[in-house]
């Protein structure tokens, strides 16, 4: 629920826009540059620069200031209200408790990697689990510079290098702003939001590869370091990327393209309102380790490949995203007990970048490198999906020839550094989210 400052500070950003809509009209001017020359479109929204201008009182109509007066009183009045707990006192007292536990550093609660599952650790074998991962020099390179100086040479190199697209007409002048903050005559904008965040890693544990003895052993499970990068130094060039990816990823994917649960579902109903009849089997398959398996090479020549295809983003834009790429892949990092760690292997998890960037490399290697659909084994394949890494699939043939068919894609793709597992096949599979099987009538159901 929120509190009444956040709702009074909304009320006022709220007029504060309203009122530069106002001065526009009477001045017969278009919005969109109150923010000091910022102009948005619909995809960068996220890259809106907050501001504190309003426009001059002496210029706007009475009235408005007279409704602006009203909300601003009521406002200042107004009281929210609280709605009944729906905890015990014993729950109430549990929940206070596990967050006093949680402050205290004694105890660490996170989601798990796949499912709806919430973990409760201590905190130290979390921490330890983590600097595990950190120390493995094979995976991650400790760098001899402070946070604070590589933040700073890295804002330099970045700036540079949105300045170079901006000086070859990639860009724009309002995208550099955007992005960096760099206004026009060579300042910067003071906002927060040029302020960078420190990018860390925390863990999702993988408490679906546990057998129920080694979950009743508080055997801990194998994680998955996320780069957690929110407002960090590649923020807001990962967020100016991320729509033009998007569009280029589903576009390139094509029908095996599955955006979330809900798009599975939607999907199923159309595969049902097909009609096709027979016996038949259902599959998944997961990448072991997609992200760190993704060499940043394969990466981009994937992404070559997919811009070199699309018809639907301009070549100016596909140009600056591919060199902008470039350099989240080279540059992303984290902070770890006050060190600057760089990924040795694989692309980063958790940018904004990232799975756009998995979802065309899969596709690559899938459809253009091993060519799947060319070989003797699509035959029997006669539904393909795909979230990211993990497949489903409807299969015409024998288990045995299904096995076959995994073993035949693994010794493909060990060359490019991908690995299925977690091969599931039969009448009733879990995927995602959801159960999937045949009812009595040949019709595909979930639950």
């Amino acid at each position: 629920m929120a509190n009444k400052e956040d709702i009074q500070f909304d009320a006022k950003e709220f007029l504060r826009k309203l009122s530069w809509k106002v001065f526009f009209k009477n001045n017969n001017q278009s919005d969109g540059q109150e923010l000091s020359g910022q102009v948005l479109d619909e995809k960068h929204s996220s890259l809106r620069i907050p501001s504190r201008n309003h426009p001059p009182p002496d210029e706007m109509p009475a009235l408005f200031n007279e409704i602006k007066s009203k909300i601003l009183g009521f406002m200042s009045t107004f009281e929210t209200s609280k709605p009944p707990g729906n905890l015990t006192p014993a729950e109430q007292r549990g929940k206070s408790w596990l967050i006093k536990e949680v402050k205290a550093q004694r105890l660490f609660v996170t989601k798990a990697d796949k499912g709806g599952a919430i973990l409760i650790l201590n905190f130290e074998d979390a921490f330890q689990a983590v600097k595990k991962e950190m120390d493995n020099d094979r995976k991650f390179e400790c760098m001899s510079v402070t946070p604070e100086v590589h933040t700073e040479r890295l804002q330099k190199n970045l700036i540079a290098t949105v300045k170079e697209c901006e000086d070859s007409g990639l860009i724009t002048d309002n995208d550099r702003l955007l992005i960096t903050g760099i206004t026009n005559n060579g300042g910067k904008k003071h906002s927060p939001v040029f302020r960078p965040v420190t990018p860390y890693p925390y863990p999702l544990f993988k408490i679906h590869k546990c057998s129920q003895e080694q979950i009743s052993n508080k055997v801990i499970p194998p994680l998955r370091l996320v780069h957690s990068t929110y407002q960090g130094p590649l923020y807001r060039l990962e967020k100016w990327c991320s729509p033009c990816l998007t569009d280029l990823s589903r576009s390139y994917c094509g029908d095996e393209f599955l955006q979330d649960t809900p798009d599975l579902i939607d999907k199923l109903e159309m595969i049902n309102a097909e009609n096709d009849s027979g016996k038949v089997l259902f599959f998944t398959l997961d990448v072991v380790a997609l992200y760190p398996s993704i060499c940043k090479d394969m990466a981009l020549k994937a992404m070559d490949h997919a811009m070199e295809h699309d018809i639907l983003v301009d070549t100016d834009t596909k140009i600056a995203v591919r060199k902008f790429s470039d350099f989240i892949l080279n540059e992303s990092f984290v902070v770890f007990e006050n060190k600057v760690y760089k990924g040795k292997v694989g692309i980063p998890t958790g940018n904004c970048i990232s799975r756009q960037v998995a979802d065309i490399s899969m596709h690559w290697l899938l459809f253009i490198v091993l060519q799947i659909h060319k070989g003797n084994w699509w035959q029997f394949i006669t539904v393909w999906r795909r979230y990211i890494d993990d497949i489903f699939g409807r299969w015409r043939g024998t288990t045995r020839q299904f096995h076959l068919f995994v073993n035949e894609l693994n010794n493909k793709a060990k060359d490019y550094g991908i690995q299925f597992a977690d091969a599931q096949i039969g009448e009733s599979v879990h995927y995602l989210d959801v159960t999937i099987y045949l009812d009595d009538n040949g019709e595909i159901q979930y639950c």
